[in-house]
């Protein structure tokens, strides 16, 4: 697409774009000075119906006086003399001002009873209970009244004394009058509809039936509605009882038919004119724009014959545009291929003298290799006796050169392999760094998640302590409580070392914690920790355990072994026992086992030590093992130790003996003496 061209879409599309937004304004604009219009037209319909209302109110208050005062019609209805009350009515003049004489007339009791009807709502309830208690304090009710029958009343009640006590007068008239003289007043057609919608009263029944549809007898209502070949514009305003109840809606139909004609035509010609300026922009800016860009083409045109080695192309020069500025360079080009052809004779001199160069510092570079081809290389330099072309010497120094580019690709080659090889050497390094720093990262945490300070609770102080034999171990210990009387103590040795271990024991340690709090069977809890763990358990790893649960009022405790190291009981009085075998193996072999729950009970000052295989399995630099009887009878020196000493003492025993051997096994301790009434020192943090 030529320049020119997506400049002219790009204008265009803003000119829409442009006119869019302008139209879409003027339509909320035109929107929003519909619904001000509406509010206004409304308010104004509702004051004039009213103000028409109250003329045709006035006139029957005024008349319904007049009766209220003659007091033969008075007695009459109390006498409940029918006939003598129409004579009497027959001979008050109710007329006032020509207007229209009441359409019915009623006295309604103090109970609300009818003592008395004449016109055609003799049959009928025309006012509510509120309006007859209203009329009896004195205070007369006048307003729009709307019968079941959908016919609709100017109606007016005030109090009459017959004599006998007090009774309400009522008298009314259609609303027709009223709606006629405001239909008169605004040059439009009025009805009256009902809350349920249908038609009590209309100057014009039968366009009312045609957009009764668009109309809510409870919403304000204003739009306009075509009715065949001619517009109306609709506005309905809710009206209201004598009583104050909704009484239904004011419906007004105004013809707009020719109003609405000059607006649809005046916005067609805008629209028009909108669109015939766009298209005269449009064209406008497209012939600008060919007559702007037609020098710049007799350039383009130029240009490509001279990429077609045309030279000679008249181009008119001496003008400050594009075209003489093309022209000049043309002109520029020219004198550049003359000195071009000079230039080439020189360019060859001067490589003859390179070449010259060139040969004298390959044989330079020759006399330093020690290939066996050197010799060939420099005797080809110096052979002349081909030389019957000029681009001879050329084709020599190429081989040459080719010679020499092999020996140092090959050279170059062996060199890259040996850095290959240096820099492999160095990231196994890096890599080797790295992971003894994660390492060493992952012993902190691992460290970090085992408690290290127990605050003793009843006289119960332990202490306990791991020493991995590789960066990270296996083994682990915990103590919690299970609530305010019972602490829960477990050591654990996880089968293999390093990060397995680690992971496998983090797992464990988590599983027993969350499976300890809603298990108060230490023989259940295993057996439920050793489900969890035997699922997926794809690389079939193991875990023993020792766990048992202390009652600090009491001393008893509760545990079960899954093929761990039987803990030790140190009692106050001197005996060392192990703690008695109870039936279960290792964790994770296989779902579903039982293991059989042990009981003891800890006298005051009696202690119990847990431990892993690393202490008894130790091996001294002759291979022998560290054994329990060596762990027995270190026990017994430290049978009334303080708690935070004894793992302590039993790990620097256990190093002791293997001489500044490495560790083979983790090594894991744990101290718990139960002395609730010497109150021993607790543990310090370590």
């Amino acid at each position: 697409m030529l320049l020119r061209t997506r400049i002219t879409v790009w204008v265009a599309a803003g000119l829409v774009s442009l006119t869019v937004l302008l139209s879409g304004t003027a339509v909320l604009r035109e929107s929003i000075l519909h619904q001000r219009i509406a509010q206004a037209t409304q308010a104004g319909q509702v004051a004039l119906w009213n103000e028409v209302l109250d003329v045709e109110l006035a006139a029957l208050t005024t008349e319904l006086a007049r009766l209220a005062q003659d007091g033969a019609f008075a007695k009459a209805v109390a006498a409940a003399r029918y006939s003598d009350a129409l004579q009497g009515l027959g001979r008050t003049s109710l007329a006032v001002d020509g207007a229209a004489p009441p359409e019915f007339v009623m006295v309604v009791g103090a109970n609300g009873e009818p003592l008395f009807a004449a016109g055609v709502a003799s049959t009928g309830a025309v006012v509510d209970a509120t309006v007859i208690d209203k009329a009896l304090d004195g205070k007369p009710s006048t307003g729009l009244r709307i019968l079941p029958t959908g016919q609709a009343y100017v109606v007016a009640a005030q109090a009459m004394d017959t004599g006998g006590g007090a009774v309400v007068l009522i008298g009314g008239r259609t609303a027709r009058p009223a709606l006629v003289r405001l239909a008169r007043h605004l040059g439009a057609e009025a009805s009256l509809i009902t809350v349920r919608g249908s038609l009590a009263e209309s100057t014009a029944p039968e366009l009312h039936r045609s957009v009764a549809s668009r109309v809510s007898p409870r919403v304000p209502t204003f739009q306009e509605v075509d009715v065949g070949a001619r517009s109306y514009v609709v506005s309905g305003v809710p009206v209201h009882e004598v009583s104050g109840s909704p009484a239904g809606s004011l419906v007004l139909m105004e013809d707009v038919t020719a109003s609405r004609a000059d607006t649809r035509q005046l916005v067609q010609w805008s629209l028009l004119g909108a669109v015939a300026l766009v298209l005269m922009g449009i064209g406008l800016l497209n012939a600008l724009l060919w007559r702007s860009f037609q020098p710049l083409q007799a350039a383009i045109d130029a240009l490509r014959s001279l990429s077609r080695g045309e030279a000679h192309v008249p181009l008119q020069r001496g003008r400050s545009d594009e075209i003489g500025q093309i022209a000049d360079a043309v002109v520029v080009f020219r004198q550049h291929a003359h000195e071009l052809i000079a230039n080439r004779a020189l360019r060859e001199r001067i490589r003859r003298r390179q070449e010259s160069v060139i040969q004298r510092e390959l044989r330079v570079l020759s006399e330093v290799s020690d290939s066996s081809d050197d010799d060939r290389l420099l005797a080809s330099l110096g052979d002349d006796s081909h030389g019957e072309r000029p681009d001879d010497s050329l084709r020599r120094l190429a081989m040459v050169l080719s010679g020499m580019t092999g020996r140092i690709v090959r050279q170059q080659n062996i060199l890259t392999s040996m850095v290959v090889e240096l820099r492999e050497a160095l990231r196994v390094k890096t890599q080797y760094i790295a992971l003894q720093h994660e390492l060493e990262i992952a012993s902190k945490m691992q460290s970090a998640i085992l408690p290290r300070r127990f605050v003793p609770r009843n006289g119960l102080s332990i202490c306990a302590s791991m020493t991995p034999a590789k960066e990270i171990g296996g083994d682990f210990y915990d103590y919690f409580d299970l609530d305010e009387h019972r602490v829960a103590m477990t050591v654990a040795d996880v089968s293999g070392k390093g990060v397995p271990a680690a992971l496998f024991m983090a797992v464990s340690r988590t599983l027993l914690r969350a499976v300890a709090k809603f298990s108060d069977d230490p023989a259940n809890c295993v057996s439920q920790l050793n489900s969890l763990l035997a699922v997926d358990n794809d690389q079939m790893m193991f875990v023993t355990l020792f766990y048992a649960v202390i009652d600090t009022r009491s001393g008893q405790v509760t545990y079960a072994n899954a093929g761990h190291n039987p803990p030790y009981v140190l009692r106050s009085d001197g005996p060392l026992e192990p703690v008695p075998a109870t039936r279960g193996i290792a964790l994770a072999v296989f779902e579903g086992m039982d293991f059989e729950l042990g009981h003891l009970t800890l006298a005051p000052g009696d202690g119990l030590f847990m431990f892993t295989d690393g202490v008894t399995e130790a091996f001294d630099p002759e291979g022998q093992m560290f054994e329990s009887e060596r762990l027995e009878a270190l026990l017994l020196t430290h049978m009334h130790s303080p708690v935070d000493e004894v793992p302590g003492a039993i790990q620097a025993a256990v190093k002791a003996f293997e001489g500044g051997g490495p560790q083979t096994d983790d090594i894991t301790c744990l101290m718990a003496r139960y002395a609730p009434t010497t109150g021993l020192q607790g543990p310090t943090e370590r």
